[in-house]
């Protein structure tokens, strides 16, 4: 049989991509290469143990709510496929030999706390991160869905500004030289590292 599209690999970006290509009226053939037993790459559940269940990877998929593969439905994975998704108050934590782990909560007001716990120039810091995240994401979640500017151009707008040169220095940058600018704190840095 001729297929329009192979698709290659059945993680949630192969899927997602085969899923409209098929919506279209095309013919696809999806080949699951995975090492895991079940489709979806990083946004599949897994039981390691039975007390508990927890993704793969999927918390950094959060701005996956944002698409408008799921905002809008465009899939119908949650209302005709019955797609869920299960949140906690505490999705990752970073454990340390001598006690000051650091969790990663949900609520801001907690997170921040359990910075400062570690460091109060730390939680400071997490928070004007936090802040300028915030200002930016109307514009990043926009730019998320959509073909890319040309780089050039790109970094030409980011010139503009005084906000978008920091931004480009940021981009340009490297992640320790990024967290060792913002926090002091050896725990938080490699905390904050699980983001980059």
């Amino acid at each position: 049989m001729a297929y329009d599209f192979v698709v290659v690999g059945a993680g949630s970006n192969s899927l997602t991509t085969a899923c409209y290509l098929a919506k279209a009226g095309l013919s696809v053939l999806v080949l699951e290469l995975e090492r895991e037993e079940q489709c979806g790459g990083g946004v599949v559940s897994v039981q390691p143990d039975p007390r508990f269940i927890h993704d793969g990877h999927a918390m950094g998929y959060l701005m996956l709510l944002a698409n408008p593969a799921l905002k809008d439905n465009e899939l119908e994975l949650e209302t005709r496929f019955g797609l869920e998704f299960a949140y906690t108050p505490a999705p990752f934590a970073s454990p340390h030999p001598n006690g000051a782990g650091l969790i990663s909560y949900t609520d801001f007001d907690r997170a921040v706390k359990e910075i400062a716990r570690i460091s109060e120039r730390d939680a400071r810091a997490y928070t004007q991160l936090v802040e300028e995240a915030n200002e930016l994401l109307p514009l990043l979640s926009r730019g998320f869905f959509m073909p890319p500017m040309p780089h050039e151009g790109f970094m030409r707008l980011l010139n503009d500004s005084a906000k978008g040169r920091k931004i480009r220095v940021e981009l340009e940058g490297n992640v320790i030289d990024f967290l060792n600018a913002r926090f002091e704190s050896p725990h938080v840095k490699v905390h904050m590292a699980k983001w980059a």
